[in-house]
């Protein structure tokens, strides 16, 4: 799902909140899940749909933050680049989010301001 405009997003909760690296949860109007994170990688902040099942792997540690976004971004993302909401081709564009490497544990360990301790969303 494309984003133009945040307007059609409401703010569930920070997943990781982080001096560089922020991951939120949106639901879109549609009531399609929506994760906004940090990018390395061009600058800026990339939004993509998700589903529960991705973000569990994510937050239980089977995938790291990198590969939740390679394996359910679609093929056109929304980056945010300043004020300036670009598209991007995941085939032309080397997408890199900050910290991708990272397992969701490692965000813990690293910073106490990671605050998915209670995602409602998961259950």
């Amino acid at each position: 799902m494309l984003i133009y405009d945040t307007s059609c997003l409401t703010f569930n909760e920070a997943i990781i909140d982080t001096a560089k690296v922020k991951l939120n949860l949106y639901t879109h109007e549609t009531g399609e899940l929506i994760l906004m994170a940090s990018l390395k990688q061009p600058p800026g902040k990339v939004f993509f749909s998700t589903d529960e099942i991705y973000l569990h792997y994510f937050v239980t540690d089977k995938i790291c933050l990198q590969l939740l976004f390679e394996a359910i971004a679609a093929n056109m993302v929304t980056v945010l680049e300043e004020d300036k909401f670009k598209l991007y081709m995941r085939s032309d564009a080397d997408i890199q989010l900050c910290e991708g490497e990272k397992l969701f544990s490692e965000f813990k360990q690293s910073n106490n301001s990671v605050l998915s301790s209670g995602m409602h969303i998961l259950k």
